[in-house]
């Protein structure tokens, strides 16, 4: 579960510039999507349940138009999905859920992978509130002493899985652990191609880094590429700017074929040979 605290959340913030706006809903689950895609060769799978958990305040300003809501959500990350090519796991399916121990200014968004083990793993570090489980009689849930996991379940009971009997892996050429130190990771840069021989190459303008770019919007130690299991990943070293892949600002995902990866003005493509 990731929680996400509003620009300007403090207490002498105007409320009513603390309340959400389904935009931003979507564009936080897009990025969610983003982070939590799976790659079989050169076809990437992306995860389609979603819970947003909304404080008791936004969650009474949309109780009126939640229907409304809901398919709006749906309708863009399905145009997302098209957009990037991506393959979906099941039908997307999103419920929004009150949750009254999130503060104004909060919201939460929890996503589940069928391809996956089901965790709560999430780019946007967590805070102390505890979620609420999403209910698969209705879009809202009262609060309780259930945990992260039920509320796992609950997302899964609202449709029947379609489980797709596929053999995970990563980026084509990438094998197992073992092999790793065989493997040489290509980043491209433009025109330009860098190597780097082991399973982590760290990207930035500093000087100690692997693969150095000279750009003022490039942190020292920007961003790491590098190989977990059978997947090649990015992670963000808390650089100032960010780092981008596809367009959408990532802490910690898998890298396939077709992404870009964006660093400062730089735009990376990253390879396993």
């Amino acid at each position: 579960m990731g929680f996400l605290r509003k620009a300007g959340a403090d207490k002498k913030s105007d409320p009513k510039r603390l309340f959400v706006h389904p935009s931003e809903l979507a564009d936080k689950l897009i990025k969610e999507l983003e982070d939590h895609k799976s790659w079989e060769g050169t076809r990437a799978w992306a995860p389609a349940r979603y819970a947003v958990y909304l404080c008791a305040e936004d969650y009474d300003r949309l109780s009126r138009k939640l229907d409304k809501v809901r398919r709006d959500l749906v309708r863009q990350l399905y145009e997302h999905v098209e957009d990037m090519g991506y393959e979906l796991e099941d039908d997307i399916a999103v419920e929004i859920v009150l949750d009254e121990e999130l503060p104004l200014g909060r919201f939460g968004i929890l996503t589940q992978s069928l391809s996956e083990t089901p965790s709560v793993a999430s780019p946007i570090p967590p805070v102390t509130e505890t979620p609420r489980p999403a209910s698969a009689a209705g879009n809202a849930v009262a609060p309780g002493s259930a945990g992260v996991a039920e509320g796992l379940a609950g997302m899964a009971r609202l449709q029947t899985p379609v489980v797709h009997a596929r053999k995970e892996q990563g980026p084509a050429g990438v094998q197992t652990a073992g092999q790793v130190a065989e493997r040489v990771i290509v980043v491209r840069i433009g025109d330009e191609v860098r190597e780097f021989r082991g399973s982590r190459v760290v990207i930035g303008r500093g000087r100690d880094v692997d693969c150095r770019i000279d750009d003022p919007g490039v942190s020292r130690r920007h961003a790491a590429i590098f190989l977990e299991g059978d997947k090649l990943m990015v992670e963000d070293l808390g650089s100032t700017n960010g780092t981008l892949v596809n367009g959408y600002p990532v802490t910690k995902t898998v890298l396939g074929p077709r992404d870009v990866v964006v660093v400062g003005q730089r735009r990376l493509r990253v390879e396993v040979r």
